[in-house]
């Protein structure tokens, strides 16, 4: 008996779809693959979708060589080193007059001076001011999680005297020698997460709201409102006590109203990630306002109009002249960009939960398998003459889709990915694969086909061969109760799947080692085919042993597998059939015309389950047969049928009461010659003596009063009709 061929043949035209998912998804994962993804894939979308309108709740102010110029003070480098810092006391005292939400400074004041007094007095009156710590290096360490560790790091501040007067001095690391790709909203120092400038901001902007929306979470209120600590601590603890509740999933802990406050834009920062993507609004200066020398000039109510509730950042933005310049790599601008501006832009994706959102990995793994499960299968069916045009098209679609996505719902897809290493690499695949085939014709023949049509077809060699008209028994099985089964595993399918799979290589194997030709499998049912050119006593006994093994295998294999019982339902039936390949292109399949496989579908499905039978088998297969191995069930006209069928049912006489037998068939003579209450009388004591019994049962409920809930009619000559346009007709002879 040769190997099933369709499974290999299927097999052979998959593998260049999983050799093309797996280095894909591989390729994806990999650091290279995600620097490309970033460098590329991040440009792309941002060409590709064009501005946005920029943030109402942020603007930042420029300081460039102008300003220096303008202002008569010393050239502009990042720290303005050598400024008046009274220029920076007015500033702040106007925006603080025109109604600034928060006022924060990207400069690194690092060196007291005789100003400080003047600057520290504004930034007290204010109350809403924030100053910059920053770090520096003492021995390159990145953590696991490939953010900065401070631990390898100094974290310095700016003078006392200034430090004491502001509200906070957070941090906001961007490594000038990287791309300013992300942000960071908590940076790592010695195992504590420090927030950094954007959550502060967003923290003093949205303090109100935050203190309506979280007053009813007493832990989180506590620490973040009730606690005499410095902002920084507060905003730590209140770090680790959400991760402890939502990331642990210490659900006491997150009551209703502690799960409102998660949904805010602050509460969604404090529980997110430590680092997000950037989604840039623009050009660079798309979120600038008025320089600083505009801000010292310019009356208060028209800087009031502009800048009343926003969050105003402060800092270098000059793109040629500061020295060293202030600038990070940038998608957008090949230039680069301010960090002035990569600060407003956190702020603002935060505040406006606008931030870039790489797929989730295992949602990105199924998105390129089946990107790749989807392009493989058109470029498979179609002929090869449309790969051309097809090829193009797969990609215009695929890049719309990623498009849409980045440009309405912030989410980014694998673009180089599947674009530039998938379908190349599928391409490949695909023509390596057809050219094989071609030249391995007659082993995949072999591995499809039984030997005698094998051998029709390569002597003929047309791919077509049949039908051919033969004696056929179809057996037919299906899984009771599967789908309740199937419904207890619906959250584990993975291990009902696992168990299918040892139970179909049983079937398989016992059809096989029988002699017979399993044809196909269909969800939880199979049907299977034993064929001769005339009918013969061997291949009838041979399917009836079959279907016998495969009940007795059916039993072990449960033994085996007691949490997924497969209880299975089996029939078989005869008659002619027609015989040959449905297919062409080289893969083919062999199948059966004719009447005999509904008929046997309709046996194990529906006079099986009337009767509560297990293995029922017609009487064209049993003909010839030696009678004491059976018992007679009587006949049935399936549902949508008019010829009737005799059911017999094979038994072991020595494990079968005689008297059950002998009083079965003696019952069915009396109901076929009309005599139904006597029939009645010996059915319902064969219901008392052997309650077990489903046909006894059925029959019993026929004649009987019960016979109401069934889709039954009993007609003249002991005929039951079940159809009733539900249930088969079944009849008695």
């Amino acid at each position: 008996m040769p190997a099933p061929g369709r499974a290999v043949a299927f097999s052979r035209s998959m593998l260049p779809l999983f050799l093309a998912s797996l280095v894909g998804v591989l390729f994806w994962a990999s650091p290279i693959g995600q620097r490309l993804e970033q460098l590329f894939g991040l440009e792309w979308g941002f060409a590709t979708r064009g501005s946005l309108g920029p943030p109402t709740s942020v603007v930042y102010i420029p300081i460039d060589d102008d300003s220096a110029s303008r202002l008569n003070q010393p050239s502009a480098d990042i720290n303005l080193r050598g400024w008046d810092r009274r220029l920076f006391a007015a500033a702040v005292e106007r925006l603080s007059k025109a109604g600034a939400s928060v006022i924060a400074f990207d400069i690194m004041f690092e060196d007291a001076t005789p100003q400080d007094a003047r600057f520290a007095q504004a930034i007290e009156d204010a109350g809403n001011v924030l100053l910059l710590s920053w770090l520096r290096q003492s021995k390159p360490s990145l953590s696991a999680g490939g953010l900065a560790d401070i631990d390898a790091h100094e974290l310095h501040f700016p003078p006392a005297r200034l430090r004491g007067s502001a509200v906070d001095t957070p941090p906001m690391m961007l490594r000038r020698d990287e791309r300013a790709d992300r942000f960071h909203a908590f940076l790592m120092a010695a195992g504590q997460p420090h927030a950094s400038l954007p959550v502060v901001a967003l923290f003093l902007q949205q303090k109100p709201r935050i203190e309506k929306n979280l007053r009813s979470c007493r832990t989180w209120y506590a620490t973040l409102f009730r606690s005499e600590q410095p902002l920084a601590e507060r905003l730590r603890k209140l770090r680790l006590q959400i991760e402890g509740a939502v990331h642990r999933m210490q659900t006491t802990e997150v009551d209703s109203n502690c799960r409102g406050f998660l949904q805010t834009p602050f509460g969604k920062a404090m529980s997110g990630p430590d680092e997000y993507f950037l989604n840039y609004y623009g050009d660079r200066g798309h979120l600038s306002g008025p320089p600083l020398q505009e801000i010292l000039g310019v009356d208060g109510e028209s800087l009031a109009a502009e800048l009343r509730g926003k969050v105003v950042l402060i800092g270098v933005a000059d793109k040629h002249r500061v020295n060293p310049p202030d600038l990070f790599g940038f998608a957008v601008d090949e230039d680069g960009i301010s960090g002035v501006e990569v600060i407003a832009t956190a702020f603002a994706n935060l505040a406006h939960q606008q931030h870039i959102t790489p797929i989730d990995r295992r949602l990105g793994v199924i998105l390129l398998v089946g990107f790749v499960v989807m392009a493989g299968t058109a470029l498979l069916l179609l002929p090869r003459g449309y790969t051309p045009w097809s090829v193009p098209l797969i990609v215009v679609l695929y890049s719309a889709f990623a498009w849409y996505l980045f440009s309405f719902k912030a989410l980014w897809l694998p673009i180089v990915t599947p674009l530039f290493v998938q379908i190349p690499l599928l391409l490949a695949l695909i023509w390596l694969s057809r050219w094989l085939k071609s030249a391995q014709l007659e082993d995949t023949l072999s591995r499809l086909l039984p030997p005698g049509v094998r051998k029709k077809v390569l002597e003929s060699e047309q791919i077509q061969a049949g039908p051919e008209l033969m004696f056929g028994i179809c057996i037919h099985t299906d899984i009771s109760g599967y789908t309740a089964l199937s419904e207890r595993f619906r959250d584990d399918p993975i291990s009902l799947r696992l168990v299918e799979q040892e139970y179909w290589k049983m079937m398989d194997s016992l059809v096989a080692s029988h002699d017979g030709q399993r044809l196909e499998i269909a969800g939880d049912g199979m049907l299977a085919v034993w064929t001769s050119p005339e009918k013969d006593r061997t291949t009838c006994q041979l399917a009836i042993d079959a279907a016998q093994a495969i009940a007795k295998g059916v039993d072990e294999f449960n033994s085996r597998y007691p949490d997924t019982p497969f209880v299975t339902r089996i029939a078989l039936h005869a008659g002619q059939v027609a015989l040959g390949l449905v297919g062409g292109s080289g893969y083919l399949t062999l199948t059966i015309g004719g009447d005999v496989a509904n008929t046997t579908a309709r046996l194990e499905n529906d006079v099986n389950k009337l009767l509560g039978t297990r293995l029922i088998v017609s009487e064209p297969v049993v003909e010839g047969l030696a009678e004491s191995s059976f018992r007679r069930l009587g006949c049935f006209v399936p549902r949508g049928k008019q010829q009737q069928v005799s059911v017999v049912e094979p038994v072991d006489a020595q494990r079968v009461d005689p008297q059950l037998l002998q009083q079965f068939e003696f019952a069915l003579g009396l109901l076929s010659s009309n005599h139904q209450s006597q029939a009645e009388e010996v059915f319902a004591g064969l219901v008392n003596r052997f309650p077990d019994d489903g046909p006894s049962r059925f029959y019993h409920r026929l004649l009987s009063r019960e016979s109401v809930e069934l889709p039954v009619t009993l007609l003249e000559n002991g005929v039951s009709n079940m159809n009733s346009g539900r249930r088969p007709t079944a009849a008695v002879d």
